[in-house]
């Protein structure tokens, strides 16, 4: 649907300290979550789970489970017009 770093940002704000978002990814995680990490870190998040799916048409899938530690900065989540055009 979007991007890993704009997920976080549109999800962590309204994630209760102590919750956790998930998110199902294609085959590219590994390069989401890295250009991921510093949007996670800003939002107060952390990833308590990845699990990686084999899924019956060969493809893979994989789960992510994002924990918000910490309350994030009162100014996200931002507009989505300035999500898209700076991201995280």
């Amino acid at each position: 649907v979007a991007p890993l770093s704009v997920l976080c940002e549109y999800c962590l704000p309204y994630v209760k300290v102590g919750g956790s978002f998930c998110a199902w990814k294609g085959p590219s995680c590994e390069a989401e979550l890295s250009a991921a990490q510093r949007a996670i870190q800003i939002l107060g998040g952390k990833v308590s789970q990845k699990k990686i799916y084999q899924l019956p048409d060969g493809s893979q899938r994989t789960f992510l489970q994002i924990g918000h530690n910490r309350i994030c900065p009162l100014a996200y989540p931002r507009s989505g017009k300035n999500i898209k055009k700076q991201p995280l």
